[in-house]
């Protein structure tokens, strides 16, 4: 395993020191080890999601001719979620 080693300011530490006296944490390793991989967790679970938009663009862009989008469209797509949503309810 590997070392390493920080400096924090006081507010910091006195929120580590307390969450370790509080007994969420075994010790402060626990603790950031907790936080690393929540950070970890987080930044895949976002690396999916913009390989997901990828993936929904081209299937757009090969899913066959486009439409204009107009006004008229825009207002006709809303209308036909508004009467889905009353729908719904």
């Amino acid at each position: 395993m590997a070392k390493l080693e920080i400096s924090l300011p006081e507010p910091l530490m006195a929120f580590v020191e307390a969450q370790v006296a509080s007994g969420a944490y075994e010790s402060t390793s626990a603790l950031l080890e907790a936080l690393v991989r929540g950070a970890q967790e987080r930044e895949e679970r976002r690396q999916a999601a913009r390989e997901s938009v990828e993936w929904s663009l081209l299937e757009g862009l090969d899913s066959g001719e486009p439409i204009p989008v107009t006004q008229e469209y825009e207002e006709a797509r809303r209308a036909a979620l508004r009467t889905r949503f009353a729908a719904e309810k």
